[in-house]
């Protein structure tokens, strides 16, 4: 089971390497293509089109804003839980008449009120900033990844600002290479 999960990223990781070898044309990537791919997974439009560099940056990204959306949410959802809990307490002294543990708990709720909002707020935040990543990458896919970038793209060169692998003769293996 683990193996078929392995292949797939083993591939993904050695068709680009291969792909760059001496005497390979790789197919002109349409704006449109590589955009629609980008939609779904952030990067993925970028690296189609010959500019790894910058897409590894916009996967990155989008997966830390990912990550920390996920986890900003199970806090929120744990600090709003603690109110909850804390407002049943309340109701449940006040209904019985026990005064003490009524202001008890109505200060425990005043404590975990502000918690909840910020982190409410957080997670807010990190969702903003997902989507503006996630749009960010549309439009850096968009305008820096024309038919111009593909063409010169194909012939193995470096474009400035692209981190690729190429394959350079008399080397001993692969050299990364960043133009700037």
């Amino acid at each position: 089971m683990q193996a078929r999960r392995l292949i797939p990223l083993l591939l993904l990781l050695t068709l680009p390497v291969a792909a760059l070898a001496e005497g390979y044309q790789r197919a002109p990537i349409s704006r449109e293509s590589a955009l629609l791919r980008s939609a779904f997974i952030p990067g993925l439009g970028q690296i189609e089109q010959g500019r790894t560099g910058r897409g590894a940056l916009w996967a990155g990204g989008a997966a830390a804003l990912v990550g920390g959306t996920f986890f900003a949410h199970m806090e929120y959802h744990s600090a709003a839980k603690d109110m909850e809990n804390a407002e049943a307490s309340y109701r449940r002294a006040v209904a019985g008449g026990q005064g003490i543990a009524a202001h008890a708990q109505l200060l425990e709720m005043k404590r975990l009120a502000p918690i909840a909002d910020d982190r409410y707020d957080l997670r807010r935040n990190l969702e903003i900033g997902l989507a503006l990543w996630w749009a960010g990458n549309l439009v850096d896919t968009w305008l820096f990844g024309g038919p111009a970038d593909s063409a010169a793209a194909g012939d193995g060169a470096a474009l400035p600002g692209h981190l690729t692998p190429v394959l350079q003769r008399g080397a001993a293996g692969l050299a990364w290479t960043i133009a700037f």
